[in-house]
């Protein structure tokens, strides 16, 4: 099955845009890292999401709307906290996803990062 897009735009209309689309947080020993990403609504049409899902515990994603009007954009950040997740080590690819009430994906951000082993 096709994943959906929500609040889908015209052919050839620009949907909802995360910028940048992934982040990479290169290679982390410990502490908080952090990244801005922009979220535009390119459709024409009111855009809103009900839930974030993050696949690590490690990610946070906060952002201070849930909908967005036809061209408006928001500002929001992606945090990632390896001490959430203290036995791990290695490379990581995560997602931080956006739902809509109908639970079509709104937007979908990819970060990636590379822990070291703890001492």
């Amino acid at each position: 099955m096709k994943p959906q897009t929500a609040a889908a735009a015209p052919t050839g209309a620009p949907a909802v845009v995360v910028s940048p689309t992934a982040v990479d947080f290169g290679t982390v020993d410990k502490g908080v890292r952090s990244a801005e990403v922009t979220v535009t609504n390119g459709t024409p049409n009111l855009v809103s999401w009900r839930r974030v899902e993050l696949s690590c515990e490690c990610l946070s994603f906060n952002i201070k709307t849930t909908r967005l009007e036809a061209g408006q954009e928001a500002k929001g950040v992606v945090e990632f906290d390896p001490a959430r997740e203290p036995d791990f080590s290695g490379s990581l690819m995560m997602t931080v996803t956006a739902f809509d009430q109908m639970n079509a994906v709104v937007f979908t951000i990819e970060v990636t990062a590379l822990v070291r082993p703890r001492p």
